[in-house]
């Protein structure tokens, strides 16, 4: 199983919208780790601010695969994959693999870190709560969104979340 890491943006309705989608990533993967919500301005996008954060999640599945089950999400919760436009425009969801690690990785290579601000200081502050090495400075964040799921908030710190399908809401595991 890898780790994958996976920016996750929204500027159509965010808070539910993210909320639904941290509810689908935990379909997929037992334990999530998600790191800060933060607004952030568009980047050649129309429309208003988005929410942005970081998740990351174990998969047996190989990227190609995971990313299609990402689509798929998107589809459901409203974006129009087949609009050429859809780059442009704006989005209930927006799920991108980042890059993946074996599950023994202790350390990435800068070369993998995405250059954008809007996910890049969210990605490097998730890779130290991990205790991840990555070897770049930290940047100072926002503070963070709250948005509430079934049993916890998320987004105003890094955090482990998994599903307990016997309660049936979404714990805090650290």
């Amino acid at each position: 199983m890898n780790q994958f890491f996976v920016s996750v943006g929204s500027n159509i309705d965010p808070r539910q919208n993210i909320a639904r989608t941290l509810a689908a990533l935990l379909r997929l993967s037992p334990t999530l780790h998600v790191s800060r919500i933060v607004t952030t301005q568009p980047v050649g996008v129309t429309g208003g601010d988005f929410l942005n954060l970081v998740v990351g999640l174990t998969s047996s599945d190989p990227a190609r695969q995971l990313k299609e089950q990402f689509n798929r999400i998107e589809a459901e919760l409203g974006r129009d994959r087949a609009d050429p436009a859809r780059s442009k425009k704006s989005r209930p969801i927006d799920l991108d693999i980042l890059f993946s690690l074996p599950p023994e990785a202790a350390s990435v290579d800068a070369q993998f870190l995405p250059p954008e601000a809007y996910v890049r200081p969210l990605l490097l502050e998730l890779l130290d709560f991990l205790g991840i090495r990555h070897g770049q400075p930290a940047d100072l964040l926002p503070d963070g969104v709250e948005i509430p799921l079934p049993g916890v908030t998320v987004g105003r710190q890094p955090l482990t979340l998994s599903q307990n399908p016997n309660a049936g809401r979404v714990e805090i595991v650290r």
